[in-house]
């Protein structure tokens, strides 16, 4: 189907923190996927906007900037949920 609603389906209060806006109001609502084996796909579209601290700049316009981004749970601890790099 083309997806439905999405206020039943439990996240985690996953934030970028250093980000100069939370990531809730970054991200665009979207309907979400649900198959029969109870496999969900929601993708939302956003915006992330961190706040970087950048250093140096000794080669400046030439060097070469990164920005870390930090994510994480305010409220469960890293026992509980396992945040990994993927797409």
């Amino acid at each position: 189907g083309s997806g439905g609603e999405t206020t039943e389906i439990w996240t985690p209060d996953i934030e970028l923190w250093n980000m100069e806006d939370g990531l809730q109001r970054s991200l665009d609502d979207a309907y979400a996927i649900v198959t029969h084996d109870g496999s969900i796909f929601w993708s939302r579209p956003g915006h992330l906007k961190p706040a970087c601290k950048f250093y140096g700049l000794r080669t400046f316009p030439f060097d070469r900037l990164t920005c870390q981004m930090e994510f994480g749970s305010w409220v469960y601890s890293a026992k509980y949920i396992r945040l990994v790099e993927g797409g």
